[in-house]
């Protein structure tokens, strides 16, 4: 029997007189079980980015490891519903959330990542950058045309680049 028929055989409806495949029926019966693990999927989808939410409000700003954010992201949520808590789980939610992490990161989505050190994951509405304040710098003044030393000295304002 081959791994297809093997994985349909739950969703086989036979007629009660013949015993032969109600096609009708099992396509029904597929669609009905299709539909309620889509409306699980989203649903859940929908947990795991309210429970992202929930971890980057307590690290507003914060660039965050993604392993980090996987396994607080499934604490949050396991507080709210235990059966997430089962260790066999795990494996499965933290590849989920790790790709709606990345589904939801880039320019003009809810997420911005950083790579190297101090990099990571921010919730991109938490950084928004304020305009870099200019600094005061003391710098001699010298006339281009000649090599003396300068005889004053002046004011300039230079803008710091301040990495993040």
């Amino acid at each position: 029997m081959s791994k297809l028929t093997e994985s349909l055989r739950p969703f086989i409806v036979r007629t009660k007189d013949t015993s032969e495949v109600d096609l009708v029926a099992t396509q029904a019966k597929f669609n009905s079980t299709l539909l309620g693990s889509v409306a699980n999927e989203k649903a859940q989808d929908g947990l795991i980015l309210d429970s992202m939410s929930q971890l980057f409000d307590a690290h507003k700003g914060a660039y965050l490891n993604a392993k980090f954010i996987e396994s607080q992201t499934i604490g949050i949520m396991s507080k709210n519903f235990p059966d997430f808590q089962k260790p066999t789980l795990f494996g499965q939610l933290s590849k989920r959330i790790g790709e709606l992490l990345h589904e939801h990161t880039g320019e003009n989505k809810t997420y911005n990542m950083k790579k190297g050190t101090n990099g990571g994951f921010v919730r991109a509405r938490d950084c928004a950058t304020a305009p870099t304040p200019a600094a005061t710098v003391e710098v001699p003044v010298t006339d281009a045309a000649t090599t003396e030393a300068p005889a004053e000295t002046g004011t300039v304002e230079v803008d710091v680049a301040t990495d993040a």
